[in-house]
């Protein structure tokens, strides 16, 4: 099965190469508190990416449709606001070589990307983006591409070059596109730093940097975050890729960034969503109000093959409806950022409501003490409180293979005296229950549910 991190090598060697009462962590407060924007996630972040359907073949027009769509749909009006570019929008591909400019930041492809010309960067595209009341942001490698090094370009503002602040051991153990920097070296910073204000130029609200959480660069973490927090305008750090971070890490990632993976490369098979629990059950500790724990994008809705035997082939999602509503009702009640990753420009009536559905977004947006509360091999059970109130979000996965009857005893979960139950993807309430709930949960599929306690 190829993996995100299998296309990049791939591309390469074609080139030759936190509660609801949280806050923000102190470092990220202290650097946007006198910019107007206290608190840059406080609740997960909602958009869409581009790597899932397209990998990078993504272009301006395609970009400003799924704008566009976002906007008519109801995505938007539902808390979808970021567009993110994902990897090789700096490409040709045709000739699978990289655009920079004389200090060796990555720009827009001209190719891919035409109102880039002439120095604009992403400028126009973000103030299209912009104007329909939406974020703009992309992917990047952390460190420094190998071809920006071997030109040795200067580093902006500083008598250093390429060459002087990169570190060649510093190698990641899956991407061959790109070396560390030597954050020792103080022009490393320097280059870190002429980054930002490139993409303060043009108007960025989101990073994604990859590379970066695993394995661990701390100190590379650590510069980004500098980099960022000298800028007036907020641009939020999603570090990726998953499958990695160390629990031992969790201080330093809510210090320094938003979001960031806890799973390696999630796509459109069962495996892939399974795998997904026990990630999101020990990071839940660590996920709330600014810091989040990303269960990685929404395989759903029209994507490229990335594991059958035609890769890049146009596709539909392989999940069932039920595997789609697991995957989202996993995202929804731990309170993972929401990022789809299919063309919502092919979204069907199905797709679409799950991504929108409001008592499933209003859990992640909502809730608090996130918990797993059960869990073995055929059966996860799921928890969280809206702060201040006696509502409570329950979610029980069936990951068996058959359709069976699972029982939740509600004084178990607070509600002695019963509870109002309203079933969430089914958009039914089954009034007062009492004792013992006990709904019929079908293979690979979840019931997810909002419970609240009757008027006594």
């Amino acid at each position: 099965m190829d993996s995100r991190r299998d296309f990049i090598k791939k591309s390469a060697l074609l080139a030759g190469a936190a509660g609801l009462s949280g806050m923000l962590p102190f470092s990220v407060q202290k650097a946007f508190a006198d910019r107007g924007n206290p608190l840059l996630a406080s609740v997960p972040p909602m958009g869409w990416n581009t790597y899932d359907c397209f990998q990078g073949a993504a272009n301006e027009d395609i970009i400003k449709q799924i704008a566009d769509y976002m906007v008519s749909s109801g995505m938007k009006d539902a808390g979808y606001v970021y567009v993110i570019l994902d990897a090789e929008w700096y490409q040709d591909n045709t000739t699978r070589t990289n655009a920079w400019d004389k200090y060796g930041r990555l720009i827009p492809d001209i190719t891919k990307f035409p109102s880039s010309a002439n120095g604009n960067g992403f400028k126009p595209l973000a103030d299209y983006i912009h104007s329909k009341g939406l974020k703009f942001g992309f992917h990047i490698f952390r460190g420094m591409f190998k071809d920006i090094y071997n030109a040795n370009p200067p580093v902006k503002g500083t008598t250093y070059h390429t060459k002087n602040v990169t570190d060649t051991s510093n190698v990641s153990s899956w991407c061959i596109y790109n070396y560390g920097l030597n954050m020792k070296h103080p022009g490393a910073q320097a280059y870190i730093d002429a980054q930002f204000e490139l993409y303060n130029q043009w108007g960025i609200d989101f990073l994604k940097i990859d590379d970066l959480v695993d394995p661990y660069e701390s100190l590379e973490v650590s510069g980004y975050h500098t980099g960022r927090a000298k800028l007036k305008r907020p641009i939020l750090i999603s570090g990726s890729p998953g499958g990695g971070p160390n629990l031992q890490h969790a201080a330093n990632l809510q210090n320094n960034m938003e979001m960031w993976r806890v799973t390696s490369d999630v796509w459109d098979h069962w495996n892939d969503i399974y795998k997904q629990f026990d990630s999101a059950r020990d990071w839940a500790p660590y996920t709330k109000n600014g810091t989040w724990a990303d269960l990685d994008m929404l395989p759903f809705g029209q994507l490229r093959d990335n594991w059958g035997p035609d890769p890049g082939k146009v596709i539909w999602t392989k999940l069932t409806n039920d595997e789609v509503k697991t995957c989202m009702t996993l995202h929804c009640i731990s309170r993972s950022p929401l990022i789809m990753g299919g063309d919502v420009r092919a979204n069907d009536a199905f797709t679409l409501d799950v991504l929108i559905n409001r008592d499933a977004l209003d859990a992640n947006k909502n809730g608090s003490k996130q918990r797993e509360i059960y869990g073995d091999a055929s059966t996860r059970k799921w928890i969280s409180t809206v702060h201040g109130t006696n509502i409570k979000y329950l979610a029980i996965f069936n990951t068996g293979l058959t359709s069976r009857v699972i029982d939740q005893g509600l004084v178990d979960i607070g509600f002695p005296e019963g509870a109002l139950v309203k079933d969430i993807w089914n958009k039914s309430e089954s009034g007062k229950i009492t004792g013992t709930f006990s709904p019929t949960i079908p293979a690979h599929g979840v019931g997810f549910y909002k419970l609240d306690s009757p008027d006594i």
